[in-house]
C-alpha cells in the first residue's frame, strides 16, 4: 500500500491540522497508508528521517512547515535526497513564504491561480507550482438545535487594524520604497481583484524600474496587511449602516465600531462549523483575486450561504450563481440591498440540503485525488 506522510503542526489558526487530518482520511480511502507527524511533539520529529527511509509517495506539508532549514549547505540534509516529492500546500500568499521553498524535489500548490503565475514568475519557472483549492469541511455530529437558523449572517474573523498596518508599511520600508508599495495600495484600493504582484509590476514598469519587481516582492505581505483589513472593514461598515446586522467571530475588536453587528470571542474551528450551521449565511472575505477559501466551502457543507467577494474561479465552481452571493469590492453599495433580498425572499428555501450536495465535491477528502494526480504525474514522468 502506498504511504504518503502528512505534517501537523502549529499553525496561526487550528482550522488547518482539522484540513491535515481531513485530507489524510480522503487518501486513505483512495489505499493510502498515511502517516501523520506532529511537528509540535518531539518523538514524532524523530521520527521524520526514520520514516524517509522507508518507501513513499509524497509527503505533504501545509505552509511548508518542516522544510529544510535555512543555512544548511546543499545535498547535506535529508531533503535533499527525497526520493518522492515534498508537496507544500499554501494557504495563503506565497510572498509569505519565499524563504521557505528551498527544496529541489518540491512541489507547490496554490489555491489561487494568479498565485501559481507569481511563484512560476518568481522563480523563472524552477519551481513545480500547480492550483489546488481550498476544501471545506462539515461540521462534526447531528446538526445542532431544531434545524431553524437564528444567526442572520455569521463571519468568523480576528480583528487587524488597518490604520496600524498602513503606519507599519510606512515605517518599515525607505521613503524610496514606499512610494513604490503606495502606488501599488491606490491601485489595489480601486481594482477589483487585481494581484498585488501585478500591482507591483505595473507601478514598477511605469517608473522604468521593472527588473527590481523580484527584489519588491518581499514587501507585498505588508500590503495585504493593510489591503485586506481595510476592505473587510469597509464591507462590514456598509452592512452596518443598512441594518444588517452580523455576528462576528474574532478577538481583538474594539468596542463601539457598529451599531448592529453582534461581537464574540473566537472559537475553536470545530466550534465555528457548528455556528455555521445555525446560520442562514457566512461571510467571506478572502479577497483572492482567482481561487478560493475554505469559508465559501464549509458554509456550503454546513447549509449557509456563501456570501463572498467574486473571481472567476467562483463564479466558474458556482455558474449562475443560485447557490452564492458573490459581490465585487467596487460596487459595495448594491451588497446590502442583494443580501438583505436573499435572506428574506424565498431564494434559500430548501438551500441546506441543496448546498451540501453541492459542497460535497469541495471537501479537503475530495481534493486528496487532486493531489494525487499531481504527484502522479511527477512520478510518471
Amino acid at each position: 500500500m502506498p504511504r504518503v506522510i502528512l505534517y501537523k503542526g502549529q499553525f496561526q489558526y487550528d482550522a488547518v491540522n482539522v484540513f491535515v487530518e481531513e485530507l489524510a482520511a480522503g487518501l486513505a480511502r483512495l489505499g493510502r497508508e498515511t502517516v501523520l507527524l506532529d511537528l509540535t511533539v518531539d518523538a514524532d520529529r524523530s521520527r521524520i528521517e526514520t520514516e524517509l527511509e522507508r518507501p513513499f509517495e509524497c509527503i505533504v506539508a501545509f505552509g511548508a512547515i518542516g522544510r529544510r532549514p535555512p543555512g544548511v549547505a546543499p545535498g547535506a540534509h535529508m531533503y535533499d535526497r527525497l526520493s518522492a516529492p515534498y508537496v507544500a500546500v499554501l494557504v495563503d500568499h506565497p510572498s509569505h513564504h519565499l524563504d521557505r521553498f528551498s527544496i529541489d524535489n518540491m512541489i507547490l500548490t496554490c489555491h489561487d491561480r494568479t498565485h501559481v503565475s507569481f511563484l512560476k514568475k518568481y522563480f523563472g519557472g524552477a519551481k513545480r507550482v500547480e492550483f489546488l483549492p481550498h476544501g471545506g469541511s462539515a461540521a462534526s455530529g447531528a446538526v445542532s438545535g431544531d434545524g431553524t437558523r437564528p444567526i442572520g449572517i455569521l463571519f468568523p474573523g480576528t480583528y487587524s487594524d488597518p490604520d496600524a498596518a498602513y503606519a507599519a508599511l510606512r515605517a518599515a520600508l525607505s521613503e524610496e520604497a514606499f512610494d513604490i508599495m503606495d502606488f501599488v495600495v491606490e491601485r489595489l484600493l480601486v481594482s477589483d481583484g487585481e494581484p498585488m504582484e501585478d500591482a507591483l509590476a505595473a507601478v514598477l514598469a511605469a517608473e522604468g524600474r521593472q527588473d527590481e519587481w523580484p527584489r519588491f516582492c518581499e514587501h507585498l505581505p505588508r500590503v495585504e496587511s493593510f489591503i485586506k483589513p481595510h476592505k473587510r472593514m469597509e464591507v462590514l461598515r456598509r452592512l452596518d449602516q443598512a441594518g444588517l446586522a452580523v455576528e462576528i467571530l474574532g478577538n481583538h475588536w474594539p468596542a463601539g465600531l457598529f451599531r448592529y453587528h453582534r461581537v464574540r470571542p473566537a472559537l475553536s474551528y470545530g466550534e465555528t462549523l457548528h455556528l455555521m450551521q445555525q446560520s442562514k449565511a457566512v461571510l467571506n472575505m478572502g479577497f483572492v483575486p482567482d481561487g478560493s477559501h475554505e469559508r465559501v466551502f464549509s458554509s456550503l457543507l454546513n447549509g449557509a450561504l456563501p456570501v463572498s467577494d467574486g473571481n472567476r474561479y467562483l463564479e466558474e465552481s458556482f455558474g449562475s450563481g443560485a447557490d452564492i452571493l458573490l459581490f465585487r469590492w467596487t460596487q459595495l453599495e448594491k451588497l446590502p440591498e442583494r443580501l438583505d433580498a436573499m435572506l428574506n425572499g424565498t431564494a434559500l428555501a430548501g438551500y441546506p440540503a441543496r448546498a451540501a450536495q453541492l459542497g460535497a465535491a469541495h471537501t479537503w477528502a475530495a481534493r486528496a485525488a487532486s493531489l494525487l494526480a499531481l504527484v502522479g504525474r511527477t512520478t510518471a514522468g
